[in-house]
């Protein structure tokens, strides 16, 4: 299977009914859903390789869709087909190629975190948030692990700020562009009087709807994708866990005078009893 760029893709089949926003269904419509909101199936997890295969393999039989992100662009892959597994069968989806869908798709948000008052103080290098104490202006597409819910723990218990923001380089850039479209050209003095209102609608545009938007929905996309990472680590360890042959007791032939004597046994049991007790 090829792919324009590198993928993170999943195949996912859920019990539950639809959900909308950044995962696949398999019920109703293939369309999106929200991983976050999805407690119930199954999810495979793979990587393509650096030409853009993959190969999924050892899948539950059912009905399934796929679902692939880039990191660093806004957008996700969705396959619209349902795909249909059969047990012993081997399916090619042929070449699937992404195309964003929107324009300037690369994400260029940073993200920032600082200590309160109280966490400058709690936040010692042994603690849990000692990684997060201090960031500075790491990319959103850098946060491929559950780093991020450590983050919003941290801010909830107000021990750290978090700011997301634009490079100012971008910001200078897209006010200035919007500035050179909206302003007029006009040099008399009434057109010099427009452009100075039309100058604080841009301001008032880009700080109190644009950025907050394109912030709230930086958070959302972190903790989607940090919560479905969570989610295959934890779905890692379990298979790990299911996979380990039972323990085979060894049988060990004693002889009576070897064999401990009843009343050490006791002994010990009530020691161990007391020692919980404690």
């Amino acid at each position: 299977m090829l792919t324009r760029f590198w993928w993170e893709t999943r195949l996912t089949w859920m019990k539950a009914k639809g959900y909308t926003n950044n995962e696949l269904m398999t019920t109703g419509s293939a369309g999106a859903a929200n991983p976050t909101e999805v407690t119930n199936g199954y999810q495979f997890w793979t990587q393509t390789d650096d030409e853009g295969y993959f190969l999924l393999e050892d899948v539950r039989v059912g009905n399934y869709s796929l679902y692939a992100w880039v990191p660093g662009f806004i957008g996700d892959y969705k396959y619209n087909l349902f795909i249909n597994i059969r047990s012993g069968s081997r399916i090619k989806l042929g070449e699937l190629e992404y195309v964003s869908p929107r324009n300037g798709a690369t994400i260029w948000e940073l993200v920032s975190t600082s200590p309160t008052t109280d966490g400058n103080v709690a936040i010692d290098t042994s603690h849990q948030y000692a990684t997060i104490k201090w960031l500075r202006e790491k990319p959103l597409a850098k946060f491929m692990d559950a780093q991020w819910l450590l983050i919003l723990k941290a801010e909830e218990q107000k021990l750290i700020k978090v700011t997301i923001k634009l490079p100012e380089t971008v910001l200078t850039k897209l006010i200035s562009d919007s500035n050179e479209n909206y302003l007029s050209d006009g040099v008399s003095k009434s057109a010099q009087l427009w452009n100075e209102q039309r100058k604080l609608i841009l301001h008032d545009a880009f700080f109190d709807f644009l950025l907050p938007s394109m912030e709230k929905e930086a958070k959302s996309l972190l903790a989607g994708r940090a919560k479905s990472w969570l989610i295959m680590e934890y779905g890692k360890l379990l298979w790990d866990r299911v996979c380990v042959a039972p323990y085979q007791r060894k049988e060990q032939n004693l002889r009576s005078d070897e064999k401990l004597h009843p009343e050490l046994w006791l002994a010990v049991g009530v020691r161990e009893s007391l020692q919980l007790h404690l």
